[in-house]
């Protein structure tokens, strides 16, 4: 299954703050025809480069099993920076959330 969406946004909230990171060009392909390990490919722009995650989710054992693997290509330097300050600074309880407009302009909502 594919899903995507031309603006999506990731919000930080905590208690004295919110956080937002916006990404365009959002593709997600989905493997959902094993019944026991879901996958996930997912691609995007970020800043001036591009972002992608592959996502594994194994549920044959007694606990469930994520894996996940994020890189980040050609995003210039000073805006990872900026990046991380923003969203690595918070020690406090965090609400994670996205919301945007797929391209069938079904809202996308999410926590």
């Amino acid at each position: 299954m594919k899903m995507h969406a031309d603006k999506i946004s990731f919000s930080q909230v905590t208690k004295a703050s919110r956080r937002d990171l916006g990404l365009s060009g959002f593709n997600v392909l989905f493997g959902l025809k094993d019944e026991k390990v879901k996958t996930a490919s997912v691609d995007s722009r970020l800043y001036d480069g591009m972002m992608s995650v592959e996502g594994r989710l194994d549920l044959s054992g007694r606990q469930a099993v994520l894996d996940l693997d994020a890189a980040v290509h050609s995003v210039t330097a000073a805006k990872l920076d900026s990046l991380v300050k923003q969203f690595g600074t918070s020690k406090e309880g965090l609400i994670h959330a996205f919301t945007g407009t797929g391209a069938n302009r079904l809202p996308l909502r999410g926590e």
